[in-house]
C-alpha cells in the first residue's frame, strides 16, 4: 500500500505497463494448468485408492469375515487365526477397540480383494512409507484391491506408527495383534519394491 495517494485521481484509466500485463498473464494461465491439472490427475494419478464401499451390518461382515476364516485358516499364533486366502480372492479384517482381525497371510505379486469394516467405532488404517490412509466406518464395507509387492515387514501400531523390519521366513503376511498391527513378509526381497493399492474396478 503506498503511503502517499496516486498522482492521477482517476488511476484505474492509466494504461497498464506491458510487463505487468505479462505477468498477469503468465499468472492467469498457469492457473488454468494447475486447475485442469487437479481435475485429470484425480483420475489419472495412482495416488487415490478405491472409492469403492458398500452399507453393511456389523453382523453380516462379521459373518464373512467369519467365513474366510473358517475355510482358509493355515494355523494360529498366540490365538489369533492365520488365514491364507487365495489370490484373487476377497480378504475380510476386521477393525474393533485395539484389535484388527485376523491375520492375513498373502503371497508376493498376488492380487486380492480385501475389505475392512470396524465393529464399533471409527478406525485409521494407516500403511507407511507408501501412504495409504483408509478411515475405516462402522457400518460400511471398504473395498481396494491389494497387490503387496515388498520384501519384508510393514506393521502399524494403534498410535499411527509405523515400523519396517527385515523379511523373514520368505512369508507375507498381513499381521494383527493387540495394540499392534500390520506385517506384511513376502516370498523374495525385491529391493525397492514396495506394497501397491491399486483403484478398484
Amino acid at each position: 500500500m503506498a503511503i502517499t495517494p496516486p498522482s492521477e485521481r482517476i488511476w484505474w484509466k492509466e494504461p497498464i505497463a506491458r510487463i505487468e500485463l505479462t505477468w498477469i498473464l503468465i499468472a492467469f494461465v498457469w492457473g488454468l494448468v494447475m486447475f485442469f491439472m487437479m481435475i485429470y490427475w484425480h483420475g489419472a494419478g495412482e495416488q487415490n485408492l478405491s472409492n469403492e464401499a458398500y452399507k453393511i451390518s456389523s453382523t453380516r461382515f462379521s459373518e464373512k469375515a467369519q467365513a474366510m476364516i473358517d475355510e482358509y485358516t493355515v494355523r494360529e499364533e498366540n490365538g489369533y487365526p492365520v488365514v491364507r486366502p487365495p489370490p484373487g480372492s476377497d480378504v475380510y479384517l476386521i477393525a474393533r477397540l485395539w484389535q484388527w482381525w485376523p491375520i492375513l497371510e498373502l503371497e508376493k505379486d498376488q492380487s486380492y480383494r480385501l475389505h475392512l469394516s470396524s465393529m464399533d467405532w471409527q478406525h485409521g488404517f494407516s500403511l507407511q512409507p507408501v501412504n495409504i490412509n483408509v478411515q475405516v466406518h462402522p457400518g460400511y464395507d471398504m473395498v481396494m484391491t491389494i497387490k503387496p509387492d515388498q520384501a519384508g515387514d510393514i506393521r502399524r501400531d494403534l498410535q499411527r506408527v509405523l515400523r519396517h523390519r527385515a523379511p523373514q521366513h520368505g512369508r507375507q503376511d498381513l499381521r494383527r495383534r493387540p495394540g499392534r498391527a500390520v506385517t506384511w513378509r513376502t516370498h523374495k526381497h525385491t529391493g525397492s519394491a514396495r506394497p501397491r493399492v491399486s483403484r478398484s474396478t
